[in-house]
């Protein structure tokens, strides 16, 4: 199995295959995010990317006790069915020596796999299994100690060494009441910050390095089982947490600092109430919570979230927790495994506080604050939390159409077949004279001269300025218009719905040339050259001099019906297509603009980083290497892109 596969690149001699269509995208949107903003959402599980492998699909061969990445990549498996690897799309069983179940296993710094059995340690390197010392008892964790020694700990002992057990130089010494551990098995292992050993059993929690040891009672001994201390893991603050096989204030997940143990809790967990069997403390300090009956709890800065079989997990009881090389996090359950790993595009829907699945527009403003039209009024996030504007809370309407920020902060929001402003907490309605609604406000944009355009939906559409706040007047056009932008002079420019472009000037609309685009524009932007571009069904097409050029299959995209589009602060292109996102490098764009005999190169971001297929126009906020995407699919309502991101994916790819 290799490393980290990369984004699909696409050149010359590249074709993209179809893609999955998940929903139909309802949303057009004009949207930005700033960079500490887009991280806030991205605790949760459910907008992580997430596959599985059941064991009724003939892969995984039974319950996971254990997981481990060897050095050349593979992850090899440990289950109650035996010892298999993996490489992303194909269990393959391997043998044990003398053994047919695999209750642990890890993958050292040295290259070698370590596998525990009901009654051995197995050393797995180049290719060859070999038995190790000369133990008994069933080989229940390992871990690789700071120095590079491995380390185990075991239950069902026969020969009285002792639980604690380390492997060096082929041979094993174990450590037991005679260095002062009082547990006379242990069920699970991790070592702390300083190096001590934590291990446990039915009757209490060892903690053990050479020269000292610590021990922790259990009360309520009657109700506990041969594995009552289930998981361990030690966090960066020093603390280790610690998770029992049964509930109540002494026990489920408790965190032990300075000798004192006391329940975990936070945002969306109470550890007393838990029945834990798997631990882990990830990289970025992220705790996952593996449960004997309800699935995973995940905690990032103090707030958890809850993914359970109704979510998809292969089961509710989760056995173990691995990360690998990549990040991403692994799950092995009673029914199965499976992978969590974040995405370059990340997800908004109702399990982040949304009040409706159905948005008609959305504006990320240049503070960090995201506005949704729902159903229900507007939904803004900030700080990852979720307030509501509604009509009871001095909405002027209930249907919003579109949103906009100008130069000043202020809001501009379309609501029924009105405009209104939004500023120091209230609307202000904009009507023309003798007090008329505008009507249905379907484009938004702000001139150099800071008056505000509006396009109004009807028969025809129509073409409004607003200045100060207050109507100015109506501009008259050829045909309906549709989209408009601002050019870097000045003018604003205006697409129609006939396929024409008219440019204003000095109190004119004279048309672009004499071509017309074959397809009504769905987004016209300014690129940072000052080119003109335009987003159809066929493609992208640029003006320059009255005449317009086209990029689509044959220049290099991968599919051309663009949705939407936004230049970077580096000057590249992102396009929203229906097949996914495209990201174009300036160079290669411009390149291919002076010679439309060559191909641009195109980064794809497909349904399996998080995109969505479908309807959905982008921007971008000065300073910020992300965007974000609005997708009304029902499910789904935004999207935060990481350029960094956009390069690679996790592995390995089922």
């Amino acid at each position: 199995m290799s490393a980290k596969p990369q984004a699909k690149e696409l050149h010359s001699d590249q074709r993209l295959g179809g893609s999955l269509v998940f929903f139909a995208l309802i949303v057009f949107a004009q949207l930005s995010i700033p960079v500490a903003s887009a991280e806030t959402f991205r605790s949760n599980l459910t907008q992580y990317g997430h596959l599985s492998w059941r064991l009724e699909d003939g892969g995984v061969a039974g319950a996971v006790y254990g997981i481990a990445q060897a050095k050349d990549g593979y992850l090899w498996i440990a289950t109650d069915g035996g010892l298999e690897r993996f490489d992303g799309k194909q269990f393959q069983p391997w043998t044990i020596p003398g053994s047919e179940v695999a209750f642990s296993v890890l993958g050292t710094r040295d290259g070698s796999l370590w596998v525990g059995t009901a009654h051995d340690v197995v050393r797995i390197n180049g290719g060859r299994a070999d038995l190790v010392g000369d133990l008994s008892g069933r080989i229940n964790a390992f871990v690789e100690g700071q120095d590079g020694t491995l380390w185990l700990v075991r239950s069902r002992i026969r020969d009285q060494k002792g639980p604690l057990c380390n492997v060096k130089d082929g041979s094993v010494r174990c450590y037991g009441a005679a260095e002062g551990i009082r547990c006379p098995y242990a069920t699970a292992l991790a070592q702390d910050r300083q190096g001590r050993f934590w291990m446990g059993d039915s009757q209490g929690v060892c903690i053990w390095k050479a020269g000292g040891n610590q021990y922790f009672p259990l009360q309520n001994k009657t109700f506990l089982n041969l594995e009552a201390v289930a998981a361990f893991a030690a966090r960066q603050d020093g603390s280790v947490l610690v998770g029992y096989s049964h509930r109540g204030a002494d026990f489920g997940l408790q965190s032990i600092a300075s000798d004192r143990s006391v329940p975990f809790v936070a945002d969306g967990i109470d550890g007393a109430k838990l029945v834990v069997s798997a631990l882990l403390v990830d990289r970025n300090g992220g705790i996952w919570v593996g449960t004997e009956h309800d699935g995973i709890y995940h905690v990032v800065d103090g707030k958890a979230d809850h993914f359970t079989a109704a979510d998809g997990l292969t089961s509710n009881s989760v056995q173990y927790f691995f990360e690998d090389r990549e990040g991403s996090i692994w799950a092995g359950t009673m029914d199965g495994l499976d992978q969590f790993h974040r995405l370059p595009i990340v997800p908004f829907s109702l399990r982040e506080g949304l009040s409706s699945e159905q948005v008609a527009s959305v504006l990320a403003l240049s503070d960090g604050q995201i506005w949704i039209a729902s159903a229900e009024g507007i939904d803004v996030l900030r700080d990852g939390k979720v307030t509501y504007i509604q009509k009871r809370d001095g909405l002027p309407g209930e249907v919003v159409t579109a949103f906009f920020e100008d130069h000043a902060g202020q809001i501009w929001v379309g609501v029924d077949n009105d405009l209104a402003v939004y500023s120091r907490g209230r609307f202000t309605l904009i009507r023309k004279p003798g007090g008329a609604p505008l009507g249905a406000v379907t484009q938004l944009a702000e001139d150099a001269n800071h008056d505000v355009w509006v396009v109004t939906l009807g028969r025809p559409y129509r073409l409004y300025r607003i200045r100060a706040d207050r109507f100015l007047d109506e501009v008259h056009s050829p045909a309906d218009p549709w989209r408009i932008a601002a050019d870097q002079d000045g003018t604003m420019l205006v697409s129609m719905m006939d396929g024409r472009v008219a440019r204003y000037r000095a109190g004119l609309l004279s048309e672009f040339g004499t071509e017309r685009t074959p397809m009504v524009m769905t987004q016209l932007v300014v690129g940072p050259d000052g080119r003109m571009l335009g987003a159809t069904p066929v493609g992208v097409f640029h003006g320059v001099r009255g005449k317009w050029s086209r990029l689509g299959i044959s220049g290099g995209l991968p599919c051309e019906n663009v949705l939407g589009m936004v230049f970077d602060n580096a000057g590249s292109l992102w396009l929203r297509l229906q097949c996914g996102i495209a990201i174009i490098d300036a160079n290669s764009l411009q390149r291919f603009w002076l010679n439309r005999s060559k191909r641009v190169s195109v980064t794809l971001l497909d349904v399996t980083d998080g995109a969505r297929p479908g309807r959905a126009n982008v921007s971008a906020t000065n300073g910020s290497q992300k965007r974000v995407l609005a997708d009304g699919n029902g499910k789904s309502l935004g999207q935060t892109v990481s350029r960094a991101a956009a390069r690679t994916r996790p592995t390995p790819r089922g």
